[in-house]
């Protein structure tokens, strides 16, 4: 076999570890919080605490792999063009924010445990601090995007990125309530808002 395939499946043995050292990172993380150990994730990655270090020298550079699992970039961190460029084709601003809220959804539920030690610990973790403000600032490019320049006031906009934010959906989901019926909730709130305010 020729040293050009050797190398392709070398690469992508490396990038499988990586993948399922990140997914593992974010099941005991969920458990854990965010300082556990560089141990625990090896083992339950089923790779030496050495490959975990090769991979992520510290949570600065795991915090932003466990991001770009949840988000693609793009949802991660539009500018305000790509963000646009989501809604390309939807006219109504009820049809817009349901495209918005459906995808921001698939995504929450991914790992919504990480998601709530993200968010629970930021404080003590510049690293997770640095990912939920990046996160927070694509919702509100996001939400504005959506809106396509309707006359909405503050309150209706902080009422929307509300709504469309991670805690909302989660708080619905830790009442038991399935993920699905979940974002249905949401959107169907959201429309109401857009409505009440003029702009559906």
């Amino acid at each position: 076999m020729s040293r050009r395939y050797h190398m392709a499946a070398r690469a992508d043995a490396a990038a499988e570890t990586r993948r399922r050292i990140v997914e593992t990172a974010m099941a005991v993380q969920a458990e854990q919080g965010a300082a556990a150990s560089w141990e625990a994730i090896a083992r339950g990655a089923g790779v030496s605490t050495a490959t975990v270090y090769r991979h992520f020298r510290s949570l600065d550079e795991l915090v932003p792999a466990c991001m770009e699992r949840i988000w693609t970039r793009e949802q991660l961190d539009p500018t305000p063009r790509e963000a646009r460029r989501i809604f390309d084709g939807l006219e109504s601003r009820g049809d817009r924010f349901e495209r918005l809220i459906r995808a921001s959804c698939h995504c929450y539920a991914k790992a919504p445990g990480w998601l709530a030690v993200a968010r629970a610990e930021r404080d003590g973790h510049p690293a997770l601090q640095e990912a939920i403000a990046r996160q927070q600032g694509a919702v509100r490019r996001l939400v504005d995007a959506a809106l396509d320049g309707a006359p909405a006031g503050t309150q209706l906009k902080r009422t929307l990125r509300a709504l469309v934010d991670v805690p909302f959906w989660q708080s619905l989901v830790d009442t038991g309530m399935p993920s699905g019926a979940a974002t249905d909730v949401v959107v169907r709130l959201v429309r109401a808002e857009l409505s009440s305010g003029g702009i559906a």
